[in-house]
């Protein structure tokens, strides 16, 4: 218990919590950690159920992934991160599957229990709801961000917003990316070869270089001065 209190005090989900809030409410709201190994299948499309899922150690990955097994990325939820708000809070089936992406330690919260304690005025429920929606909220900016990417056309055009963006949440040039190759290309939604091509060629012309998933970006002023 103690070692899962040190993890989740530190996420945003349990900010300006309290010790004895916390312990109150893993009690209250049925909390259990469970753990998974790489591979695993946490939750299937078309499940539903009443807990979001905290990530205590480890990482998983939303995917989307159709009868002859190709998978597209949704996301990744690191230590710290939580998915399934949504779902268990409209009871509506799970549009994706969850899956370990390593071997992972998750934490199980019913949210739902929550609602109903923070209607009863319970000022630790409605803490925790207040975290959660503005947690929602910058969700949502980010899921905005992909559909903005995975609208352009080409696979370089894929490419550019998504550096751009991780350039600017950076406010640097040069940063490391959380996906391998064959994860990039499920995130990208394209044919992992194609990926690596168009990578190699945007290299070549000098305004981008990379190292496994380390990038640096060119600008292109910079790129012709060095032409």
């Amino acid at each position: 218990m103690q070692n899962i209190l040190t993890v989740i005090k530190a996420t945003s989900l349990f900010a300006g919590l309290e010790d004895n809030e916390i312990k109150e409410l893993y009690t209250s709201l049925r909390m259990y950690p469970q753990k998974f190994k790489a591979g695993a299948y946490i939750q299937h499309i078309e499940d539903t159920y009443q807990c979001l899922g905290l990530v205590l150690s480890g990482k998983v990955h939303m995917i989307s992934e159709d009868i002859w097994g190709n998978r597209n990325l949704i996301a990744e939820f690191g230590q710290g991160q939580f998915y399934g708000e949504s779902h268990s809070l409209t009871g509506t089936p799970m549009f994706f599957d969850i899956v370990a992406a390593e071997e992972s330690e998750l934490l199980f919260i019913n949210i739902l229990k929550c609602i109903v304690l923070a209607r009863q005025a319970g000022a630790a429920p409605q803490k925790l709801l207040g975290n959660l929606f503005e947690n929602m909220l910058h969700k949502k900016l980010s899921y905005m961000r992909k559909s903005d990417i995975l609208s352009r056309r080409t696979i370089r055009e894929k490419l550019s917003a998504y550096l751009s963006n991780e350039a600017r949440s950076r406010s640097a040039l040069i940063f490391t990316i959380p996906y391998n190759r064959q994860q990039l290309a499920d995130y990208l939604a394209v044919d992992r070869s194609a990926l690596s091509k168009e990578l190699a060629k945007m290299q070549k012309e000098g305004i981008l270089k990379f190292c496994h998933n380390k990038f640096e970006l060119i600008p292109v002023q910079e790129g012709k001065q060095e032409e």
